[in-house]
């Protein structure tokens, strides 16, 4: 565990969204900023050249925490509603149809469902419609989550493929 005031205290993080808004669980580090955080851990590299770094692995480690409450059956509903309105599941981003090279049994695995208002947003829970969704393929999903303003990544990626 590495506590907030020692993150804010390493400078090539400074502004690094894992800093400044700690919304979500996956931050892309670049190799400086993830060597000095692996630092600040108290880590065990043995640093060199590339590909000389080690690090112990694989130990069981119990954590609790808080998750959000998903209910898988009304992604399910909308995926089906979805490729029953447009006889086939594609990004409503970027417009990607994976049909045309993996055919149809892989949809489900290729496309998911993105909630245009954030479940951790919201004070109390709320009903979900499939309004309230959007089909997304996973390069678009990741994308519209790379930083904690998933809103306006949202909104960057239609402009920009609604440019192109």
């Amino acid at each position: 565990m590495i506590e907030t005031g020692a993150l804010s205290q390493i400078t090539e993080l400074e502004g690094h969204p894992l800093v400044a808004t700690r919304v979500g669980t996956v931050f892309r580090l670049s190799a400086d900023q993830a060597m000095s955080l692996f630092r600040a851990w108290g880590g065990d590299a043995v640093l060199g050249g590339v590909g000389s770094a080690s690090a112990s692995e694989g130990s069981r480690v119990l954590s609790t925490h808080y998750r959000i409450e998903r209910k898988r059956w009304i992604i399910e509903s909308k995926k089906a509603s979805f490729r029953k309105a447009h006889g086939r599941l594609f990004c409503e981003v970027c417009g990607l149809d994976h049909n045309c090279r993996y055919g149809e049994k892989f949809d489900e695995r290729l496309f998911e469902v993105h909630h245009v208002t954030p479940l951790g947003e919201l004070a109390k829970p709320s009903r979900t419609t499939h309004g309230d969704l959007t089909i997304v393929c996973r390069n678009c999903h990741a994308l519209i989550h790379r930083s904690g303003d998933v809103e306006a990544n949202l909104v960057e990626l239609q402009e920009h493929f609604q440019g192109s």
